[in-house]
């Protein structure tokens, strides 16, 4: 998604769902799995298409934990945290395979 078509994009799924009961949060929702993050520029384009205060919809997506409002990293790492029991199967696995 590039710079140019991020307005678009939230314009299109203001315009897609404003009509909806309690739209604010199926309008976060679609720009933050559009998008991977809600842009903060896009705050007054969302109130205005809803007829709310920027405060107010502002204070919604610092309220959910769910909601993003800077990229995500792209970070190929995974990590996995492993316990005693897991960490003991990850260093014996190969004796295990052993049929007798």
């Amino acid at each position: 998604m590039t710079a140019s078509t991020t307005p678009k994009t939230v314009q299109t799924i203001i315009a897609e769902l404003k009509n909806k009961p309690g739209a604010l949060l199926p309008i976060l929702h679609g720009i933050q799995d559009a998008l991977g993050y809600i842009p903060a520029d896009s705050v007054p384009s969302i109130a205005q298409g809803l007829n709310l205060s920027r405060a107010e919809v502002h204070g919604v997506i610092s309220f959910y934990h769910y909601f993003r409002d800077t990229p995500p990293a792209n970070t190929p790492y995974t990590y996995a945290v492993l316990n005693r029991a897991s960490l003991w199967v990850a260093i014996n696995w190969k004796p295990m395979l052993k049929t007798s």
